[in-house]
């Protein structure tokens, strides 16, 4: 996919037809839009993504969602299906060019109804066409679970690079490489049409005992089915509150009387980020201590016992013992001392020998102590390091646990503070941002519980599934049903390996790339990325240890994680993986802010692998991200094929912290402009 044209009329504060055409060009593939904060960069953001997917697929920080056509269109109109908003993206697929065109009338957006989506085809040999399904034509090439992932906020994607987005990177990584077939199959297998037909002839033919164990099942497999989509929920839940509380922060950052205040939280909250994933990390080493030196700790206790009787048996001179019985029947078998003398029965050397039988230790008894003693002894020392060791993980935890509610403590009196204010707009965020953080940490509960359930209804299944085909059947319908319900259930579970496996063996080339990016910003410090079997991004120094991700160092890893998703997209045909014959695709990024938090090194690391991330990239700049270290970057790469800038049309001055010009390559170009009524003009730097 790359790239034409992207036309806006009356979308937003876009009055008018206005468009941007990208650089195609394979050496200079970046377009930069400059636009000032509220100049309309999350509007343009937003009109790819409303074009593509719909309403749906908007981004959380895009307000009003159900007001898509300009205020002015809309206080003139006189006729609402003559009064509209339309946006038309032009790209190039292969060696189709495909024109997709949304249009929203005013009388759609007043009853909330659905917009209208238009595709047109042009093959090589300039044959225009329609596909049969517009919607579903738009879906094949830019399914709706990759379009946040190609067209994002960069304040917004650090998400990715966090643990409890671990199910989100999986979902990319199948959705980028082209798994959903595998996922779609899955789907379609256990679809009432698939198997529930099998299920429903089983149970029509069974013994009663047998249909009742069949509908247990099923409830089971709805139930764990159902849980599924509520754990989904709750994540997507969990998304949307991060989202909004970015939002709240980055609003109390540009706030100058607060600033410092969320500054100071934002490093407070990575602490304790940090010091949450050490004791994290410290209970996992307690649970696998007790696991496997548990028993020595345990038992220490109830062999004392064992090492006083041992410890009398050595002073009575019962162990060791300094003769053994078997020795001294032995020398009477052979009626020969070790002196020579003969022991002949009767004689007095052997009633002398005979004598000692009685204070003889016995072989086997001292064997046993022996043995005994030595897995004591064992067991002692195993049970002496492990309490050495769990002594010392939890002091280390304590230590942890005290950082973590002193931060705690910290944080919460900043939020005291900022809920304090005599600005009513900061108590108000603040107070949202509480309600969220509540809300948040409630559903991290819910799922908690949710996934605990798991194992318990999966376990239950396998019971119920091993006591049905232990019944046999009478009749030759019921066991051809119950073959053909074992061959989908079979197929179904056969997929799900695979498409599991086929992630897992695209984990560690997608590793390689992260690094590969990560290599030019962030791994000065020694850092590397690692992507675990539970899909959770990691970032590990030089001493192994994992680094807290503070929301910088987030939002870098999930560029790097796109970039690198991109990148293998393009050559997935390559790679050498379970599943073979899969195409190749190229996808472009756009980006609102991708500079997001970061500091001003970081910044200057990130621009050098902008341009390396996509075949082409979007990325729409405000002055102050741009100019600076940014700027000279970016030069640098000689990779800028386009430029425009926003220019911002009101009826009275923006606020001081608005840059009303800027100057590129020493022209001065306007950013403001007092006008008749407001709106956004957008315009080429030629």
């Amino acid at each position: 996919m790359i790239l034409e044209k992207l036309v806006l009329e009356n979308f937003r504060q876009f009055y008018g037809k206005q468009e941007i055409i990208f650089s195609q060009h394979e050496e200079r593939n970046v377009t930069i839009i400059h636009a000032e904060n509220g100049f309309g960069k999350t509007t343009l953001l937003n009109a790819f993504l409303w074009v593509l997917h719909g309403k749906r697929y908007l981004t959380n920080d895009f307000e009003k969602k159900d007001h898509l056509i300009n205020e002015k269109c809309v206080r003139e109109s006189n006729n609402p299906e003559n009064t509209y908003a339309e946006v038309e993206l032009t790209f190039l697929h292969g060696k189709l060019k495909i024109v997709a065109k949304k249009r929203i009338t005013l009388g759609q957006q007043n009853s909330k109804s659905d917009s209208n989506l238009e595709v047109t085809i042009k093959n090589e040999l300039g044959k225009i066409y329609r596909p049969i399904n517009d919607r579903e034509y738009i879906r094949s090439i830019i399914p709706p679970g990759i379009a946040n992932f190609l067209f994002f906020n960069g304040e917004n994607i650090d998400r990715y690079a966090m643990e409890e987005s671990a199910d989100d990177v999986s979902s990319a990584i199948r959705k980028m490489m082209g798994l959903e077939l595998i996922q779609r199959t899955i789907d379609d297998l256990e679809d009432r049409e698939v198997r529930g037909t099998f299920v429903k002839e089983l149970r029509d033919n069974a013994s009663k005992e047998k249909t009742e164990l069949i509908n247990e099942r099923e409830n089971e497999l709805q139930n764990r089915k159902k849980i599924q989509e509520d754990i989904n929920n709750a994540q997507a839940e969990i998304k949307s509150a991060d989202e909004e509380i970015r939002s709240i922060d980055s609003k109390l950052e540009a706030n100058q009387e607060v600033a410092s205040l969320q500054k100071r939280r934002a490093e407070l909250e990575a602490q304790a980020e940090e010091q949450g994933k050490k004791i994290q990390e410290y209970n996992a080493e307690i649970k696998k201590l007790i696991n496997e030196d548990g028993y020595a700790i345990v038992g220490k206790s109830l062999i004392d016992p064992s090492n006083s009787m041992m410890d009398q048996w050595r002073k009575d001179g019962q162990i060791p013992a300094q003769v053994l019985d078997t020795f001294l029947k032995d020398l009477l078998k052979a009626e020969k001392c070790i002196c020579q003398r003969d022991l002949k029965i009767g004689s007095t050397f052997r009633a002398s020998v005979e004598s000692l039988l009685q204070i003889a230790g016995d072989q086997n008894f001292n064997t046993a102590v022996g043995a005994l003693d030595r897995s004591i002894g064992h067991i002692n020392g195993i049970a002496d390091k492990a309490s050495e060791k769990l002594k010392q993980i939890r002091i280390n935890q304590a230590t942890s646990k005290n950082i973590f509610d002193r931060v705690k403590e910290d944080i919460a009196e900043i939020s005291k503070n900022l809920g304090n204010k005599d600005d009513n707009t900061v108590r108000e965020l603040e107070d949202r941002r509480n309600y969220l953080n509540s809300s948040r940490d409630n559903i991290l509960i819910k799922i908690g519980q949710f996934k605990e359930r798991i194992p318990v209804i999966e376990s239950r299944i396998k019971e119920l599934q091993s006591r049905i085909e232990s019944l046999a059947d009478d009749e030759e319908t019921t066991r051809i049903a119950q073959k053909q319900l074992n061959l989908i259930d079979g197929c179904i579970d056969t997929f799900k390996k695979i498409l599991a496996a086929e992630t897992a063996e695209l984990i560690p080339a997608l590793t390689t790339e992260i690094n590969k990016h990560l290599s030019q910003t962030v791994n000065q410090r020694g850092y590397t990325a690692q992507i675990d079997n539970n899909f959770s991004i990691k970032v590990i120094n030089e001493q192994g240890g994992i680094v807290a991700r503070n929301q910088a160092l987030r939002q870098t890893l999930s560029l790097c994680f796109i970039g690198s998703l991109i990148d293998l997209s393009k050559r997935r045909a390559d790679l050498p993986t379970i599943v073979n014959g899969l195409t190749g695709t190229v996808y472009p990024i756009v980006m609102d802010s991708p500079f997001g938090a970061m500091d001003l090194g970081l910044q200057n690391d990130i621009a050098k692998i902008i341009p390396e991330l996509a075949n082409q990239v979007v990325a729409m700049i405000s002055s102050s991200q741009y100019f600076g270290g940014v700027e000279n970057t970016l030069k640098q790469t000689k990779k800028i094929g386009r430029r425009y800038y926003l220019r911002y049309h009101n009826t009275s001055l923006p606020d001081k912290k608005y840059n009303k010009t800027m100057t590129i390559d020493g022209k001065e170009y306007q950013l403001f402009q007092l006008d008749k009524f407001e709106h956004t003009q957008i315009l080429e730097i030629i």
